[in-house]
């Protein structure tokens, strides 16, 4: 192999590695946060992305989903639906359409090498009670099997109150 091809190849995933250990360090106002890796980055049409959030005490938060996809993802958006469950067995259900692309066609998110991270908040300004939250997410793009999505998460972030 090609010492160079080698080198570039070690300082992408170096430089990967330092990206990841700032994002999990500048989010300390994270209540909960889990990320599931997508086998092979193909999400199958059907399949649940499932997060259960054990939340030890009750907080008044906002629900984040991350995403992690390829550069070269052959959509403009994703579109989605979540189910959501409280611990009290209160459930709702809620449809986006996340774009990857501003109007002019250029990509959108946090990108490091060919990998792109777009935050978009689910649920805003809610109070989550201690227990068990769940988030199930299936993607509702017509192809059966979604390629390039790498990585999907769920990240709850605890309010700031004066």
């Amino acid at each position: 192999m090609n010492k160079l091809f080698l080198f570039k190849n070690a300082l992408k995933h170096l430089f990967f590695l330092i990206f990841i250990t700032i994002l999990f360090t500048a989010c300390h106002g994270d209540t909960y946060r889990h990320f599931i890796p997508i086998p092979g980055t193909i999400w199958n049409k059907g399949d649940k992305i499932a997060f259960r959030a054990e939340l030890e005490t009750s907080t008044l938060a906002d629900a984040v989903l991350v995403i992690r996809r390829h550069t070269a993802y052959p959509h403009d958006d994703l579109k989605i639906k979540i189910y959501y469950a409280s611990p009290q067995g209160e459930k709702d259900e809620m449809i986006y359409t996340i774009p990857f692309k501003d109007k002019s066609g250029k990509q959108i998110g946090d990108v490091m090498g060919e990998l792109w991270d777009i935050e978009h908040t689910i649920i805003k300004n809610r109070s989550f009670d201690k227990g068990k939250h769940s988030f199930e997410v299936v993607h509702l793009m017509d192809d059966e099997r979604l390629p390039l999505i790498s990585e999907m998460g769920i990240r709850i972030i605890e309010q700031k109150t004066n």
